[in-house]
C-alpha cells in the first residue's frame, strides 16, 4: 500500500512539475500578450499622429497651391507693369525728341522773326 502511495506521490510530483511548467509558459505568454498590447497602443498613437500629419500635410499643400496662385498673379502683374514701364519710357523718349525738335523750330522761328524785324526796321528807315 505504501508502494502504491509512493507511486501516486511520484506521479503527482511529475504532474505538478508539468503543471508548473505549463503555468510558467502561460505567464510568459501573458507577458508577451501584454507587450503586444502595449505595442498595439503605441502603433495606434503613431497611426493617429500619422493621420494628423497627413491632414497637416494636406493643409500645407493647399497653402502652397494658394501661394503659388498668388505668385503667378503677381508675376503677370509684374510683367504688365514692366510692359507699361517700357511703354512709358518709349513715350518719354518720343516726348524728349519732339521737345528738342520744337526747341529747334522755335529758335528757327525766332531767327526768322528777328530777320523780319530787322528787314522791317530797315524798310522803315
Amino acid at each position: 500500500e505504501k508502494l502504491v502511495l509512493y507511486k501516486d506521490i511520484e506521479k503527482l510530483k511529475i504532474e505538478n512539475q508539468a503543471a508548473e511548467k505549463h503555468v510558467q509558459r502561460l505567464e510568459v505568454q501573458a507577458k508577451q500578450i501584454q507587450t503586444l498590447e502595449q505595442q498595439v497602443a503605441v502603433l495606434q498613437v503613431q497611426l493617429s499622429d500619422k493621420g494628423d500629419l497627413a491632414k497637416r500635410a494636406e493643409e500645407l499643400q493647399e497653402q502652397v497651391k494658394a501661394k503659388n496662385h498668388m505668385l503667378e498673379r503677381l508675376d503677370k502683374l509684374q510683367q504688365k507693369f514692366h510692359a507699361q514701364g517700357a511703354h512709358i519710357e518709349e513715350s518719354k523718349t518720343l516726348w524728349i525728341q519732339r521737345n528738342a525738335e520744337m526747341q529747334v523750330k522755335e529758335r528757327e522761328l525766332e531767327k526768322e522773326r528777328q530777320e523780319v524785324k530787322r528787314q522791317k526796321d530797315k524798310c522803315d528807315q
